[in-house]
């Protein structure tokens, strides 16, 4: 899938969804402004052009362009969230591999929703300290917290041992490799690999207790 495709498919009325009226068609302007130029590159007048108003109109709603980029970041980040926390929330002992490995396998869904929104946040949340704790606080932080509740289910489950006292190490290496997987593979379309999925679960010990 092109670049293009996928800011359609995330920026054509993805906001509109999530926020009413005006403002939600100001994020998918900026959702598409953003994707073309990056943050420091785009101006509230092409955001306005976008959608057809002033530029004087977007200050009704937004106090400026970072006030729309932190928007756009939290209403983001709640379906990257949620639906990320569906999949953790899924994982079962007994077939966990296979559940991470078809995981890897369905990154289209990702890649189409999550794609465009990742290809602007990362760049800018690593150039701004504001941004970057957005970020963290809207989107690694929670996840940590979920995988690591559903780490200590799978621990007890499959009998780790000493698993409380290796588990927040485990996590941040498990969340590093496979986050880090997942996003190359937006950025760059790596194949799914089972040997991405044989070292998570080595890293987490799910593979000898």
């Amino acid at each position: 899938m092109s670049e293009e495709a996928n800011s359609n498919a995330l920026g054509k009325g993805y906001f509109c969804d999530r926020e009413p009226g005006r403002k939600g068609e100001i994020l998918d302007a900026a959702l598409e402004v953003f994707g073309e130029y990056g943050y420091d590159g785009g101006s509230m007048r092409q955001i306005a052009t976008k959608i057809g108003v002033t530029e004087p109109a977007l200050y009704r709603h937004y106090a400026g362009k970072e006030a729309i980029f932190i928007a756009l970041m939290r209403a983001g980040a709640c379906t990257v969230r949620d639906e990320t926390f569906v999949l953790i929330d899924s994982l079962e002992p007994e077939r966990v591999h296979e559940q991470l490995l078809e995981m890897l396998k369905d990154r289209r869904h990702s890649i189409r929703f999550f794609g465009p929104l990742l290809r602007i946040i990362l760049p800018a949340a690593a150039n701004n300290e504001r941004f970057r704790d957005e970020y963290l606080k809207l989107i690694v932080a929670p996840t940590r917290e979920r995988v690591t509740m559903k780490a200590v289910e799978i621990d007890e489950a499959l009998g780790v041992r000493n698993a409380a006292a290796s588990r927040d190490s485990r996590v941040r290496a498990f969340l590093a490799l496979m986050v880090g997987y997942m996003v190359s593979s937006i950025v760059i379309g790596d194949e799914p690999d089972d040997a991405i999925v044989d070292a998570a679960v080595c890293i987490m010990r799910w593979d000898r207790g």
